[in-house]
């Protein structure tokens, strides 16, 4: 994962495949594909795409199928899904808008008013709060749902996932570079939901600066001892080498450690700290 933005295409014809990844890869994003219905929804959740465009007409299972099962899976229920199809009936639609795709494009299609669409659906999708631009997690509207469950739930954890020092390094910097950080840190959080195999298992951001994991209590304290032990062992390399030796930077006449992630789990009985 990194922070462009990523589209998943679920289509199984190679050449339009070419095209659109050519098209799209020029214009900076990251292009992913998926042949069948299955590699979708693994890729759906282990690379967490800002869009996925769905072909109706797969070899195992078909598009509508593919759509529903990523609607009911916490991690990617909040992802815009266009249909891209040679169907182009009305119940072909209707089913497809049923379901909560974002759009319904027939082929052939012009790749200029694709991309209009394919933009309009990502900044919708902002602008709602329903995805976080810089990771392709779910946004804070999202968040606030599964929170609202788990704080009640005795046998899920929510696990709070503070970035510490991270003014002080934007500060000396920038913000393309905490935002490249932000980035890993997200990847880190999607490695560890998937090293749990709980597919129920979630992960979005409840403010700009606010990551949350929400997963089974009894696995809580093993994840987040997973998030924080590989993203402090690795931060480093986002520092220059007098920076990485000193362990520390001087911003604005003040030393600041190296950032560190902390993680807060807590459970309906309290909760505990790992950094």
């Amino acid at each position: 994962m990194n922070t462009q933005e990523r589209i998943l295409l679920v289509e199984d014809e190679p050449e339009i495949a070419a095209m659109l990844a050519m098209f799209f890869e020029q214009r900076g994003y990251t292009f992913l594909r998926a042949d069948t219905g299955v590699q979708a929804l693994a890729m759906g959740q282990q690379h967490m795409p800002h869009l996925i465009l769905m072909d109706i007409l797969l070899p195992d299972m078909d598009g509508f199928e593919v759509c529903s099962r990523l609607r009911s899976l916490p991690r990617t229920s909040h992802i815009p899904i266009i249909f891209l199809t040679r169907r182009d009936d009305k119940a072909a639609r209707m089913q497809a808008l049923e379901l909560g795709a974002d759009d319904f494009i027939a082929k052939p299609f012009d790749p200029a008013e694709l991309l209009l669409r394919v933009r309009n659906s990502m900044a919708r999708a902002e602008q709602q709060n329903l995805i976080d631009r810089r990771s392709g997690l779910p946004g804070a509207l999202v968040v606030r749902e599964y929170l609202a469950r788990a704080r009640t739930d005795p046998a899920s954890a929510i696990i709070e996932i503070t970035l510490e020092n991270s003014s002080a390094y934007t500060r000396c910097y920038g913000a393309a570079a905490i935002g490249q950080v932000q980035g890993y840190l997200a990847q880190v959080v999607v490695w560890a939901l998937d090293q749990s195999g709980v597919s129920e298992s979630f992960a979005g951001y409840a403010a700009e600066d606010r990551l949350v994991v929400i997963c089974p209590a009894s696995q809580a304290q093993r994840m987040a001892e997973r998030i924080a032990t590989v993203f402090n062992f690795q931060v480093g390399r986002y520092y220059r080498e007098d920076h990485r030796q000193d362990g520390a930077l001087v911003v604005g006449g003040e030393r600041y450690p190296l950032m560190k992630v902390t993680c807060r789990v807590h459970t309906v009985g309290g909760y505990a700290e790992v950094s």
